[in-house]
């Protein structure tokens, strides 16, 4: 019988995904863009990785995917080279009692809670959302699960809120499950309150779940995977039992390679002139994002570590370039340059007298493979189909003249060399940092290096020249993870890796930490070690207090991140780390160069910001209703919500809640600055751009003097708010005149705007937005519109307010009738403002400033300024 995972509700996955779904013989599939998922579990018939490695075949044609990912119990011989994640599906049978060691626990949370089951995510499911999601360093994947719960449930899937409430009246835990499968409950989430606490009110709502489901026809409860040891111990203790094999996959079809590469023929064929072809093969992108890449914050300073290859077949230079931006310094593993390099080539090639050589514990067999693994194809076929290479090393030389370690480098860099690995992240650091004017500096001697390269045990590398049939395969795994920043899988393909023993590792690791120390802690540092030695250093450096955060670049690094449940993209700091007293202060130098080009692509896809309206705190980052209004495209440049047109692009470079911390207004900090400016870069690399808007509270330095700039600011008040006596007289007699009440958009709210447009002289794009609120709130989830009546039953007046995000209300659109009586308008905010508190939203964005009788009304409910907007716009070609 085929195992049922969470992932087979189409409706939920779609909810989790953000794309469609369909289905391949029996798998379901979700996609969207340029990336394809596969749920390789049949709902229907047998498994077999034949059939599955048919659908996907089918699908990736079909959507013409790039971005692959492939979830299973077991991978086709052909992409077990990708494998990224491996962990178990745990499920508990509904009809097993209650573990007896649980059920005094079960018992006493019993006799002081209240459980409940529910569809509506109220102001104390919000409440009790916002603190979890403050007290935890979740990962974003977590992070936008949490967010988009609200509009999850009002999704077609059948999702429920199984809560469990305190003697107060306070939610003190809750359960999100899906009921969507016919035979089955899917456990998606959950959170419990530290504010609110009752002991075991978790497990109170497990035992509910499973009596609940049980009273359902449901047979099982799909608990998901293991994730970790933690969870897993919680899973198995309630009875959860292993039911099938994980297996995740991420590949690219060469399709996007592809496009570049016609792309240049036809640019080759157009342009004047003769190009030959290996300029034009040189000339081809090789390009890629740095993904092995950590953030590190403390005390208010930033740096960063990566993990170094010393061979690879991609440049990251434009993205090394982007990150010294930020630093003063930079920080290898040791001193690479020539002279360096020779002296360490000249010791390696000095075999001392006696010395046990590498040859010596090999036998023809063995070397004629290494011959051929390092040389390639050799001989006729090779000749006539221009496949062979020159010799640029003799095999038997080197197993016979070089000490061990040097003859295993020599060896594999020849054979990296033969498959176009011609690149060294380590020089290209070392070199770009230097031409960029940073202060770059290694961390060990020469001495120390050569030590450590003295320790590795023959016995590692005549084992791994013996290996050397695996040497593609290990080759392109190292390629696959290292692109997509999948530490751990990288080095669980080569734990053999001759380098990578004890010494070399553990007591280096110890080093690299007391010696880059003074240089991260004052902040505006990059540091670089080989990709092995951060396994440790990130436990490490958060050890020491600093936050150590994941760089994910693009859109695929932050989407692997989340179905990978990369519970490890941040790694607290230690709160009781002790101050390093050794600390420089962090002084920038006001010399170092800003780059104002393009950056290397356009904006990337907007479907990781699908939670953005979540967390809004400007209208223009609710999607739902700018999509309304505009029927613009959402893209993302810098995380940043960017609305794109065909020839414009409307750039929203304001934080998410989220983002935004309490040290001071944000849009001064230097760290803001720069994410705006490399926003504006990106967003001026789109193809065919002719016109840029960007919606700021700064102007960006790319802005030529001839940007128009228009100047406003948001106005909000705080909830729960307490009008001034003025305004209560004005409110009770409004009260007399009107009554309020939410409706749905009909004929005489068309009406009122219709005659509002006819009578006020409008900005065209002004005029276009309010000829389209009524899309938008017959379309938007969360908004509502708020009619003030008369007795007799006309519309006076009427208001629009969203309430998409967790934390803030927007007051979005109001109109009214000439004669209205007076006060209706701010009895119209009076019951936004209601609305929002029942929702425990804690602030109300009453919008921009406009003009000066707009600004007096808000001014007399005592909003404030909550940060400055700068419009700022401009032609490309000005």
């Amino acid at each position: 019988m085929n195992a049922v995972v969470p992932e087979h509700s189409r409706l939920l996955l779609e909810a989790l995904s953000g794309g469609s779904t369909f289905e391949v013989d029996s798998h379901v599939f979700s996609a969207d863009d340029d990336w394809l998922m596969a749920i390789g579990y049949p709902q229907e018939g047998e498994f077999s990785t034949a059939r599955l490695e048919a659908a996907i075949r089918k699908a990736v044609a079909q959507t013409g995917a790039s971005d692959c990912f492939v979830i299973a119990p077991e991978l086709p011989e052909n992409l077990r080279v990708h494998e990224l994640d491996s962990d178990v599906y745990y499920t508990l049978d509904a009809a097993s009692p209650t573990p007896e060691k649980l059920r005094r626990h079960v018992r006493r949370a019993r006799e002081v809670l209240r459980v409940d089951e529910t569809r509506e995510f109220t102001a104390e499911h919000r409440r009790l959302w916002t603190e979890f999601m403050g007290r935890l360093a979740l990962p974003p994947r977590i992070r936008q699960l949490y967010a988009g719960t609200a509009s999850a449930l009002r999704g077609p899937a059948d999702l429920r809120l199984l809560n469990a409430w305190d003697a107060e009246g306070q939610l003190a835990a809750c359960l999100v499950l899906d009921y969507s499968l016919p035979h089955h409950v899917s456990y998606i989430l959950g959170a419990h309150s530290k504010a609110h606490y009752v002991p075991h009110a978790p497990d109170l709502l497990f035992s509910e779940m499973k009596e609940r489901a049980l009273a359902e026809g449901k047979r099982t409860v799909l608990l998901g995977l293991g994730v970790n040891e933690g969870i897993t111990r919680f899973k198995l203790k309630w009875g959860g039992v292993q039911d099938a094999p994980y297996r995740l996959a991420s590949w690219e079809v060469q399709k996007s390679e592809s496009r570049e590469f016609a792309d240049a023929v036809v640019n080759m064929l157009l342009s004047s002139g003769t190009v030959s072809r290996w300029e034009f093969v040189d000339s081809l992108p090789k390009q890629r994002e740095c993904a092995m890449l950590w953030r590190l914050d403390k005390n208010g300073r930033t740096s960063w570590i990566g993990g170094s290859a010393h061979f690879f077949c991609y440049s990251f230079e434009n993205s090394l370039r982007r990150l010294f931006e930020n630093v003063d310094t930079v920080l290898l593993e040791g001193p690479i340059d020539s002279e360096s390099m020779d002296e360490v080539d000249r010791i390696g090639r000095r075999l001392d007298e006696g010395a046990s050589r590498v040859i010596d514990f090999l036998s023809e067999e063995d070397i004629r493979r290494v011959e051929r693994m390092v040389y390639g194809p050799e001989g006729w076929w090779a000749r006539i189909s221009g496949k062979i290479q020159p010799r640029r090393i003799d095999v038997r030389e080197v197993l016979s003249t070089r000490r061990q370690w040097s003859a295993f480098f020599t060896l594999w860099t020849a054979f990296l060399e033969r498959n176009g690995w011609s690149n060294s992240v380590d020089l290209e650091v070392w070199d770009t940092a230097l031409d960029m004017g940073k202060s770059v500096m290694g961390m060990e001697s020469l001495a120390e290096q050569i030590a450590s390269l003295e320790s590795v045990p023959m016995e590692r590398v005549v084992k791994y020249v013996k290996e050397c049939e695996f040497w593609p395969k290990l080759m392109e795994s190292n390629r696959t993870r290292y692109l997509a920043g999948d530490l751990m899988g990288m080095l669980g393909t080569s734990a053999e890796f001759p380098t990578r023993t004890g010494t070399i590792i553990s007591i280096r690791d110890q080093r690299f930490r007391e010696r880059m120390r003074p240089y991260i802690e004052r902040g505006g540092a990059a540091v670089f070690v080989g990709a092995a030695h951060m396994i440790n250093l990130r436990r490490m450096l958060a050890e020491d207090g600093f936050t150590v955060t994941r760089v994910l670049p693009t859109l695929k690094h932050r989407f692997m991140a989340w179905i990978t449940r990369d519970d490890s993209v941040i790694l607290p700091g230690n709160p009781d780390a002790p101050a390093y007293e050794a600390a420089p202060q962090n002084i920038r130098s006001s010399a170092l160069p800003v780059s104002t080009g393009k950056a290397a692509s356009g904006p990337a896809s907007g479907r990781l910001l699908a939670d953005l309206g979540a967390r809004a705190v400007v209208a223009e980052q609710i999607p739902s209703y700018v999509r309304a209004v505009s029927g613009n495209t959402l893209k993302s440049c810098e995380g940043f919500a960017a609305w794109v047109s065909q020839g414009s692009i409307i750039l929203v470079a304001f934080p998410a809640e989220d983002e935004i911390t309490e040290d001071g207004p944000f849009w001064e900090s230097r760290e803001y600055r720069e994410r705006l400016d490399r926003a504006v870069a990106q967003a001026l690399a789109m193809p065919e751009l002719r016109r840029i808007t960007v919606l700021a509270p700064a102007i960006p330095s790319a802005a030529p003097e001839s940007a128009v700039v228009e100047r406003d600011a948001w106005w909000c008040i705080g909830l729960p708010h307490q009008p001034a006596q003025k305004l209560r007289n004005m409110l009770r007699r409004a009260e007399r005149e009107v009554s309020i009440a939410v409706e749905s958009w009909g004929e005489d709210h068309a009406a009122l705007v219709d005659h509002y447009l006819k009578v006020r002289t409008l900005a065209p794009g002004t005029r276009h937005i309010f000829g389209r609120v009524g899309d938008y709130v017959r379309k938007a989830p969360d908004a509502l519109l708020f009619a003030a009546r008369n007795a007799a039953g006309e519309l006076q007046a009427m208001a629009v307010g969203d309430y998409s995000a967790m934390k803030t209300a927007f007051y979005m659109f109001a109109f009214r009738r000439d004669d209205c009586p007076p006060g209706v308008s701010d009895a119209l905010v009076a019951a936004l403002a209601r609305e929002a508190e029942k929702r425990g939203q804690s602030v109300l964005n009453l919008g921009l400033g406009i003009d000066g009788g707009i600004s007096f009304f808000k001014k007399k409910w005592n909003a404030f300024e909550a940060m400055p907007h700068l419009e700022t716009s401009w032609g490309v070609q000005d």
